[in-house]
């Protein structure tokens, strides 16, 4: 059976080229452009295909890029909510994160009630001495004990924050890379 050769152009230069029905793919020995031949029931033709990978090259740059921005919103709705829940919200709706400057306010507190109990202790003398001084014990432990959680929550909330900060910023500089090389292809 005869091999049948189609006449064909190249969509690149405009090249006259002779090519079977077997064949998909050629290259244009004029322009070395990547062909790739269509052969429709009523028409044969052909795709340059840098084109066509171009083309699926700038998808695939759109979609990650989609899927970055999707990633960076995700990632501030997460901390917001893990700010509010962690947070003390003003009356005027402002929210103070945990910081360990927070201690100040149960540590003073603490010191006045030990000196309150101690000094009335003093005061009644005897027995009443001797219950002011447990009271002040009692108060210095509830005390110490607030203080080192308020420490530890203030300490942990730095490192989430820290890590949050830092996932963004490689987030947000992958997404300007990617618009970077999308304004560069036009």
């Amino acid at each position: 059976m005869p091999v049948q050769l189609h006449s064909l152009v190249c969509q690149n230069c405009g090249a006259d080229l002779k090519v079977d029905d077997s064949v998909r793919f050629v290259t244009c020995k004029y322009c070395s452009s990547r062909l790739e031949v269509v052969h429709d029931p009523s028409v044969t033709y052909t795709k340059v295909l840098e084109e066509m990978l171009g083309n699926q090259r700038s998808l695939e740059r759109e979609m990650k890029l989609r899927r970055l921005s999707n990633q960076l919103v995700e990632l501030d709705q997460n901390w917001e909510r893990y700010r509010e829940a962690v947070s003390i919200k003003t009356k005027q709706g402002h929210l103070i994160e945990p910081d360990s400057r927070t201690v100040l306010g149960p540590l003073v507190a603490g010191l006045l009630l030990v000196a309150l109990s101690l000094s009335v202790g003093f005061q009644a003398g005897g027995g009443a001495m001797l219950l002011g001084g447990v009271l002040a014990g009692a108060i210095l432990l509830v005390v110490h004990f607030l203080c080192h959680g308020i420490r530890l929550k203030a300490k942990e909330f730095r490192g989430i924050r820290h890590r949050y900060l830092r996932e963004r910023t490689a987030l947000k500089g992958q997404i300007h890379g990617l618009e970077k090389k999308q304004a560069a292809r036009g």
